[in-house]
């Protein structure tokens, strides 16, 4: 089986079939779960049976059933050949999206329509995984860890964010870039000065070696390769530069920001790291970091 396309077919000759095996697979879980059996329930029964995977092992979890029961390819398209009829499709995402109402949490899936730019940014500080927007009935929608899961399984511990403080959370840390643009050249000035003094060093220690007549051949291949990964940073950083001084430009031509602008989120971050202890680290694309603390954002907005 290849591991590239969904579970239940096979390529052969360019052309999309369905394994005869795997495919019955992907209707008996159809069948199953109509029937009342859970994600769980079922990867239990796949598992104790014997049943293998794409990977060719007996491993099966909730999120695996989940995918297969969400995936619309199984009702065939240009590529792929039906597996499951759409009747018996929509009647399992409709009693799928009823459970979840009655769990009290919905999650709003990372899909293209639904994708934000917060999904791009957001990472945990705790795991390292992306953030996602989660929907409870009757309350405001909450950024959560990936890797949160309602119950079941693995639970992140990290905070909860909501878009409004994400929102004012840029507004302070562009602000306060705005109103100490010095402070940004410093603390990146400083970070690349850093970097191209390693690599001067480097240079010196493989000059003085060679001009020995005992070279030691693996220490110098160590250190060549050490030099070669800090003249990789150092393109890095010269891009850096580049782009720090295209964001001090902007430093100065723009006011103190009063609203969410999301065309300068885009703009000037990177990433945003949320740490459990209370803080964001905003990453901006020029090198510059910046630590936003969730209290001061509150009291700033009060």
């Amino acid at each position: 089986m290849q591991k590239h396309i969904p579970y239940g077919y096979f390529i052969t000759n360019g052309k999309c079939q369905i394994h005869k095996d795997y495919g019955n697979m992907v209707c008996e879980i159809f069948s199953l779960y109509i029937n009342g059996m859970s994600t769980n329930q079922i990867a239990k029964k796949l598992i104790e049976k014997g049943i293998l995977n794409n990977e060719q092992k007996p491993l099966w979890n909730h999120g695996t059933i989940g995918r297969i029961l969400e995936n619309k390819k199984y009702m065939g398209d240009e590529f792929y050949p039906q597996i499951i009829d759409k009747e018996i499709f929509e009647q399992v995402q409709e009693m799928r999206k009823n459970k979840a109402a009655s769990l009290g949490r919905i999650e709003q899936p990372n899909s293209i329509s639904n994708k934000t730019i917060w999904n791009d940014l957001l990472i945990c500080g705790q795991c390292g995984q992306h953030y996602k927007k989660y929907l409870e009935k009757g309350k405001i929608p909450l950024w959560k860890c990936s890797h949160y899961i309602y119950k079941n399984r693995v639970q992140c511990s990290n905070i909860f964010l909501t878009e409004e403080l994400l929102e004012k959370a840029f507004i302070v840390t562009i602000n306060q870039a705005i109103q100490k643009p010095q402070k940004v050249i410093r603390q990146v000035e400083k970070k690349q000065d850093s970097e191209s003094y390693f690599e001067k060093r480097l240079t010196i220690q493989i000059q003085d070696m060679l001009s020995h007549d005992d070279i030691d051949a693996s220490k110098l291949k160590e250190l060549a390769f050490k030099r070669a990964s800090e003249q990789y940073k150092s393109s890095v950083c010269n891009e850096n530069k580049i782009q720090n001084t295209m964001f001090i430009e902007k430093l100065y031509s723009i006011p103190v920001q009063k609203e969410f602008n999301p065309k300068l989120l885009k703009e000037a971050i990177s990433k945003i790291v949320v740490q459990k202890e209370g803080f964001l680290e905003f990453h901006f694309k020029n090198g510059y970091k910046n630590i936003v603390r969730i209290k001061e954002v509150e009291l700033c907005h009060q």
